[in-house]
C-alpha cells in the first residue's frame, strides 16, 4: 500500500490485484498498517491505481462486504 491512505467508503470499484506483483519475500504495510512478506497468497485489492494488501483473507473479505467497518477503516480513521 501507498502513503497515500485509500478512503474506504468510497471502495465500490476494486477488483483482485494482477500483475505486476512484488517479489515474492517483499515486505509489505497492509490495510491495518501491518507489515507482511508478500507471497503468491497475499490478498490484495487493486483500487485506484494502488495495490492494497491484507494480513488476511477474512480482513480483504471484510473490506469488500462492509467498507466503512474494514480493518482499513479503522486504521485510516474513516
Amino acid at each position: 500500500m501507498s502513503s497515500n491512505p485509500v478512503d474506504p467508503s468510497e471502495l465500490t470499484g476494486w477488483s483482485d490485484c494482477m500483475p505486476p506483483t512484488p517479489a515474492i519475500g517483499t515486505p509489505l504495510v497492509t490495510a491495518c498498517g501491518g507489515t507482511v512478506q508478500y507471497s503468491a497468497t497475499t490478498p490484495c485489492v487493486y483500487y485506484r491505481g494502488q495495490a492494497v494488501y491484507f494480513c488476511l483473507p477474512i480482513c480483504k473479505a471484510g473490506l469488500q462486504s462492509d467498507p466503512r467497518n474494514s480493518c482499513l477503516a479503522l486504521y485510516t480513521g474513516r
